[in-house]
């Protein structure tokens, strides 16, 4: 796929791995939940900007939104919530239920599969993206969304939801 050539196609994985970074500082107990609450959750503005498309974050419905999602991530419990996701997906990759769920979705999907992908994502980058498209099912070539990072039905809800209801017809 001409996609998977970009940056680099003999280790496309490196770039990712460099992407992911976060995941490894989310392994530590206790210290990644004091990061992401210091400062009224400013961690999670930076998160944000850093992954989000660069015409969203222009918009006051970024400014919004992740005023929103700061003040979700101050209640209690929400922060090592969020966490325990990463976590886990690490972590159990090296465990029985982690083999037990790889063996369970470790085929290819039969099912139909939509899968929007923003262009300008730095969290997964398109790279990853188009390179998973041989575990999924029919139709399954993700749409790649030029100006649209990590949210895409954040960052343009519209054309989201329109994709969806047409995927669904």
């Amino acid at each position: 796929h001409p996609l998977a050539l970009r940056s680099g196609a003999a280790r496309p994985w490196r770039g990712q791995g460099r992407a992911t970074g976060h995941l490894f500082r989310f392994q530590v107990p206790m210290a990644p939940e004091k990061w992401l609450l210091k400062d009224d959750a400013q961690a999670v503005a930076d998160l944000f900007g850093g992954w989000a498309g660069s015409r969203w974050r222009s918009t006051s419905d970024f400014s919004d939104s992740v005023e929103e999602f700061r003040h979700a991530m101050l209640v209690p419990g929400v922060a090592h919530s969020a966490l325990e996701y990463y976590r886990w997906a690490f972590r159990a990759q090296f465990r029985g239920e982690g083999r037990r769920f790889t063996d369970a979705v470790g085929g290819r999907i039969t099912a139909p599969t939509l899968q929007l992908h923003g262009a300008d994502d730095t969290c997964i980058l398109p790279e990853t993206a188009t390179s998973s498209v041989r575990w999924a099912g029919p139709h399954a070539e993700p749409e790649l969304w030029p100006g649209v990072g990590h949210f895409p039905h954040l960052e343009a809800p519209d054309r989201t939801s329109a994709a969806l209801v047409d995927f669904l017809k």
